[in-house]
Parts: C-alpha cells; sequence; structure tokens
C-alpha cells in the first residue's frame, strides 16, 4: 500500500531537516513525502530547496496548520495519509509497523495511532508519554484513567521490526473520551484517505486546537486503533511558547466541543452529560488561566459559563471567589506558586 507523509512548514528551519532525516530513514519504502511551506518568513524554503528531490514541495501563503495540511493531502498519492509536524521525529520502523497494522483488515480501523516519547530542550525526557504521569492530554488525569482504558477491544502482534517481537494494539470507538479530551499527537497519526476526504479534512477557521476538532468529527464515523508503542518523539515547545498560544487553544478547544459535539442535536443527545462535563471542564480552565493572568472579569465570566453547565465543577468555584479578592492579592498567590514550582 502507498502512505503519503503530509508535513505542515510555518518558520521550521531549525528542525524540518532532522524531521526529514527521519524520514528518509523509514525500514518500509512504499511512501512519497509532501512538504506545505505556509508562507514562511524564516530559512523554512532554503533548508527544503536541498531536499526537493526527495520530496514534493508546495508553497503557500500562510493560511494556518489546517489549510496546510489539505492542500497537502491535495497533492498526496497515496491511499493513506500519515500526518507529521515538522518538529517531530519518528522512530525507523513507524511505518513498517503502521503498514503491518493497517494491513489487517479485521481491525476495520480508518485511524491509527500509537504512543510517543517526549523530548524537552533537545533531550527525551519521557520514553512512554501516554504512561506518563506529565502526559501533554489532560483528561488522563482528569478522569482517573489511561490511554488503554478507553478501548473495548485488544490483540498482539507479532511484529518483525528487526527482530521477532509483540506489539499490544488496541481499537474501537472512542468518541465519548475524545469529547472529554484529545489524545492524539497529529505527527502519531495515519489516515485512511478515504476517511480523511469524507469529512473534508480540517477546517481551515480552525487555527488552534485544528486536530481536536478533526478526531472529534472523524470518531462520530471511524473506529480508532491504538499501538502501544512510541513510534515517534514529540518535541514539545518551550514554556514561553506554550504561554503565548495556551489562550488560544484552549477556546479552540471549547469551540471544538461546542461546533461538533452541542450543535450537532444528535450528537448531543446521545451524550449530554459528556459534553456538558467536557465543556464545564475547559471553561473552569479557561477560567483559571485569566486568573494566572490577573484578569478577574474574564476569570468570573469563564467560571460562571462553566457552572452553568455543571453546578458541580469544583475549579470553576474556586474560580469564581477568587476573582473577588483584589488583584495585588492575586500578584502575590502568583509569585509564591511559581517560586515553589521553581
Amino acid at each position: 500500500m502507498k502512505i503519503s507523509v503530509v508535513i505542515p512548514c510555518y518558520n521550521s528551519s531549525e528542525t524540518i531537516d532532522q524531521t526529514l532525516e527521519s524520514i528518509y530513514a523509514q525500514t518500509y519504502r512504499e511512501f512519497d513525502i509532501v512538504v506545505v511551506n505556509d508562507g514562511s518568513r524564516d530559512d523554512t524554503g532554503r533548508v527544503l530547496a536541498k531536499h526537493r528531490d526527495r520530496i514534493k514541495y508546495v508553497y503557500q501563503d500562510n493560511a494556518g496548520v489546517s489549510a496546510a495540511r489539505n492542500t497537502g493531502v491535495r497533492a498526496a498519492e497515496g491511499d493513506w495519509i500519515a500526518l507529521c509536524d515538522a518538529d517531530d521525529l519518528w522512530a525507523s520502523d513507524k511505518l513498517e509497523v503502521v503498514a503491518e497494522v493497517i494491513g489487517r483488515e479485521a481491525f476495520g480501523c480508518d485511524l491509527v495511532f500509537s504512543d510517543f516519547s517526549l523530548m524537552d530542550e533537545g533531550k527525551v525526557s519521557e520514553l512512554r508519554g501516554m504512561m506518563s504521569s506529565k502526559s501533554t492530554f489532560g483528561v488522563f488525569r482528569d478522569c482517573g484513567i489511561g490511554i488503554l482504558d478507553m478501548f473495548e477491544s485488544h490483540a498482539t502482534l507479532i511484529s518483525r521490526r528487526g527482530r521477532t517481537q509483540e506489539v499490544g494494539v488496541h481499537y474501537g470507538n472512542i468518541l465519548r473520551w475524545l469529547i472529554l479530551g484529545n489524545v492524539l499527537l497529529p505527527s502519531a497519526v495515519i489516515v485512511k484517505r478515504s476517511a480523511y476526504d469524507s469529512v473534508n479534512g480540517f477546517r481551515p477557521e480552525f487555527r488552534n486546537a485544528e486536530d481536536t476538532e478533526f478526531f472529534l468529527r472523524l470518531a462520530k464515523q471511524c473506529n480508532f486503533l491504538y499501538i502501544d508503542e512510541p513510534l515517534i518523539t514529540y518535541r514539545r515547545a518551550p514554556t514561553s511558547l506554550l504561554a503565548t498560544s495556551m489562550l488560544k487553544t484552549m477556546k479552540g478547544g471549547i469551540s471544538a466541543v461546542e461546533v461538533n459535539c452541542k450543535e450537532d442535536l444528535e450528537t448531543y443527545r446521545n451524550h449530554k452529560s459528556l459534553v456538558d462535563t467536557s465543556l464545564a471542564r475547559k471553561y473552569a480552565k479557561l477560567g483559571y488561566f485569566h486568573l494566572s493572568e490577573i484578569d478577574n472579569k474574564e476569570a468570573f465570566d469563564a467560571a460562571r459559563k462553566a457552572l452553568h453547565l455543571r453546578k458541580a465543577e469544583p475549579l470553576a468555584w474556586k474560580v469564581i471567589f477568587a476573582s473577588m479578592l483584589p488583584k495585588w492579592l492575586l500578584r502575590l498567590a502568583r509569585t509564591i506558586i511559581e517560586a515553589r514550582k521553581r
């Protein structure tokens, strides 16, 4: 089967070389690579020039990661689309393992994803990101569950991977869990082209939390399969960069659930309690974020929305009471909290 790797790039000159080298090193060879330069303002175009004989290069004016991925898929040739961000790294046998899994039609899944390793400041900090208490996905902490608890079915494959070994796979429909929170990294995902097209790809209006929104739509009609092996290395952005995008990402996550789960009346009827719980938690966390920015009014408004959805949302009540405190006291509390973290 032919797999197409789609990589959106925006100001990725410092990382795209390593990302591409990790893909060139794949032991499975039936793939092509489409790189979309989304109007980068740094040297991304120059760096990619030396790769032109090994990739399909597409340039577009800056339109966001969703539009860039859609552009890449349109230029792709494969029956399966492997998503990859321009700063992540793949294990050399990622596509070999994935190809073995998707070749087993008995699983009946249109999207496959895997565990990942975490990299901070150039060093691997966690070998199993899905299993770590420092996981990037808050739903595990919120619900007190692990990734394996989300699936109804499981199997064990004998994978070559250079040596014979067992690989655990878990599969089924996980929409109810995705309503509560996303658990997929784009670089760990490969999706069947027909499934991608059936939901019209990513929505360009979502420039943040676009992956959360896309996976929610897919989960309404597709089963997902999880490979219990870390097949990619996820490069976490520095804390300073995460802070600058946090607000937009939180609002995007709220919009994703509202559009796909609350405004979709059938989904809301079937999962009302989960949808309300998810939105309440997200609004409460948004309120807490505003509180940390000493924005009392926005914090109060977000917490009020959370309590409208779910009266028993403890974080929302804390935000309500804290938002009534004077700003000098909140600044002092923030200073103390930050000092303790250091």
